[in-house]
């Protein structure tokens, strides 16, 4: 009996580190920026191995803003600084416009030109708002003492 006590904690220990060194590998893999689309101050940016948690998100983003500036020129703000960013999962490929519901790029000129609206994050700047941080379930914005609070978004 204390055999098979001891061989379904030891099961249970080592499932449980596997599936925290696998969730911490999904959160800590490179972030791939496959391509960026550009209308105006609306910047889409194709991405692969996106961060899962808010937190680390806002992390990458904080930590590669400069990074997408000097190597993409993004963000490109109205005159009165306002823009965009969004990040979309980019998991298939390119496919054709299905007339439904895919979010299609005009500066492609090929039949597959869309992708499945899976947006991951946002990021927004306005002078209203400052900067706003979206994401699945809310936005955070940056008080006035500079510390993130989350707003979450009401059910429909």
């Amino acid at each position: 009996m204390k055999s098979k006590s001891k061989k379904m904690i030891c099961t249970a220990i080592s499932s449980l580190a596997l599936a925290t060194i696998y969730l911490a590998w999904l959160e800590w893999r490179p972030v791939l920026i496959i391509v960026n689309h550009q209308y105006r101050s609306y910047s889409d940016i194709l991405v692969m191995n996106m961060p899962l948690t808010d937190t680390a998100k806002i992390k990458w983003w904080q930590k590669h803003k400069l990074e997408l500036k000097r190597l993409y020129n993004i963000p490109q703000p109205e005159p009165d600084g306002w823009y965009v960013v969004n990040f979309w999962l980019f998991h298939d490929g390119y496919k054709e416009d299905d007339g439904y519901d895919r979010l299609c790029f005009d500066d492609m000129k090929t039949k597959a030109h869309c992708i499945d609206k899976d947006r991951v994050f946002s990021v927004q700047w306005s002078q209203n708002q400052g900067t706003e941080l979206t994401v699945h379930d809310g936005y955070y914005l940056y008080d006035k003492n500079g510390r993130l609070r989350k707003f979450k978004f009401e059910p429909l």
